[in-house]
């Protein structure tokens, strides 16, 4: 839960550091002081970098903890792993562990699905790395201020931004669902509501829904420049036909 607040707050400060940055008046300061390296003080330049620490945060989660302990959620493996996480750190019986495996088996399938979740994250890094790129690299062939975008290209790279961020946000709700299926104590549960399964699968379920509400407040915001971009382009067909 502690991690979802501070990416909320990391989002937040990348928020208000972009209106700064989108001032023409900072990007004509940094253009005299900082010639060579105004691209690493671009708003968008940042974003990704949070990015890169998120997902590697989130890799390292998985890769480190799930996929190498659980052996890439092994039937046979995991079952043994939540019984014995259920019956020595929760304190349950054999009738009460028993209950609960069925309750958090993992289906073939959703194992399957989940597993890939990774790879189209990196895909989708990929995909938008290369359309800011593009994006970005146009921009001194328009404006004086090289690498400053105008209102229209933010309204672009916001979009274009969308997917990524959606996308790092909701893997972090799958590391969060395995959490819980696979009963699985990370280092950042470590509170005194985690001694008891129904306070474990709570706090996992929190930081899921915190993780899926800004996902989802990020494809709103992400639909709401869209609108704008499309408006204003609307305006400028309206205005030339008249």
């Amino acid at each position: 839960m502690e991690a979802a607040i501070w990416i909320s707050a990391i989002l937040l400060i990348l928020a208000i550091y972009r209106v700064l940055m989108m001032s023409r008046r900072v990007q004509a300061y940094l253009h005299r002081k900082f010639p060579t390296g105004v691209l690493f003080f671009q708003y968008y330049t940042v974003l990704l970098v949070v990015l890169v620490g998120v997902t590697l945060y989130t890799m390292w989660k998985i890769f480190a903890i799930e996929m190498w302990e659980l052996c890439g959620l092994d039937p046979g493996v995991l079952q043994d792993h939540v019984r014995h996480s259920l019956t020595q750190r929760f304190g349950m019986n054999d009738t009460q562990s028993e209950r609960v495996m069925k309750d958090v088996e993992i289906p073939e399938g959703l194992r399957k699905m989940s597993l890939y979740a990774p790879v189209f994250v990196i895909l989708t890094w990929v995909v938008v790395c290369f359309h800011v790129f593009r994006i970005v690299s146009s921009i001194g062939d328009e404006h004086i201020l090289e690498w400053f975008p105008s209102y229209r290209m933010d309204l672009v790279l916001q979009v274009v931004f969308l997917p990524l961020v959606y996308g790092v946000l909701s893997l972090r709700c799958v590391v969060r669902s395995w959490a819980t299926m696979t009963a699985h104590w990370s280092f950042d549960l470590v509170t005194e509501r985690a001694n008891s399964w129904s306070g474990f699968v709570a706090l996992n379920s929190d930081a899921y829904e915190a993780n899926f509400a800004m996902a989802n407040f990020a494809e709103m915001y992400g639909v709401f420049c869209f609108s704008r971009l499309c408006l204003d382009l609307l305006r400028d067909h309206l205005e030339s036909e008249e």
